[in-house]
């Protein structure tokens, strides 16, 4: 699997609440990059239900406050 079906998959799976494939779970194991979307796809997706605000709007604010915080190394 490639990253780009691996955002298509974790795009549907957040929005539709499906189940990850075996795929996209052997994928995300060994790509720290979709790890990360992955991550970033479901904080914004859960805290769009909790204020029940639209997904952009929580994107919009995660993109103005990112440059506030220094990345946490794994």
């Amino acid at each position: 699997m490639n990253c780009r079906h691996a955002h298509e998959e974790i795009t549907g799976i957040l929005t539709q609440d499906v189940i990850a494939s075996s795929q996209l779970q052997t994928h995300l194991e060994s790509c720290p990059e979709c790890r990360h979307h992955w991550q970033e796809q479901a904080i914004e997706q859960w805290t769009s239900r909790m204020l029940q605000v639209p997904v952009e709007l929580v994107s919009q604010v995660v993109d103005r406050l990112r440059p506030r915080f220094k990345p946490v190394k794994s």
